[in-house]
């Protein structure tokens, strides 16, 4: 299934790719996504965390109380006017269950746009589509509250 999503900051790239590979914000952003536990690590050019959330009630039975997920993100280097390309992949350890997008961030007149563009695939024969269907606006709400935590944390800095 396509997922795209479209957040803006006011702020430079430089500054958003500091937020967004920043371990507090990053911990910040667990906590604010109800995770139960967290680990994250973060470096200029990759970031990975991992997440334990509490199971949506129709996976719940087969996959247990708490879903981990693992978010890997990869950063390129800054191109001549700030912007930066990437890909960030999620995955459900013991699930057969990836999500893999190619963004981008680029400079506005009003500060950063960050697009996502990418696929969650679930292979579970017969109900995959289904289950795509309902995990793909849990992917993109937690996308937008990234960009409302981010936008925050811009403005207290």
């Amino acid at each position: 299934m396509k997922l795209s999503a479209r957040q803006t900051y006011p702020a430079t790239p430089a500054e958003v790719h500091a937020m967004l590979t920043d371990e507090a914000f990053l911990t910040q952003m667990a906590t604010e996504a109800g995770a139960v536990e967290q680990r994250v690590v973060a470096t200029a050019a990759r970031t990975a965390v991992e997440v334990a959330v509490p199971s949506p009630a129709e996976v719940r039975t087969f996959l247990g109380p708490h879903l981990t997920l693992v978010l890997d993100t990869a950063y390129g280097d800054a191109d001549a006017d700030g912007a930066r390309s990437g890909q960030l992949t999620i995955t459900v350890p013991g699930a057969p269950v990836t999500a893999g997008a190619a963004f981008r961030l680029v400079p506005t007149a009003s500060g950063t746009e960050l697009t996502y563009d990418g696929d969650l695939t679930v292979n579970v024969p017969l109900m995959g589509r289904s289950i795509e269907k309902k995990a793909a606006p849990e992917i993109l709400d937690a996308l937008a509250a990234q960009e409302r935590a981010g936008q925050r944390w811009l403005q207290g800095r």
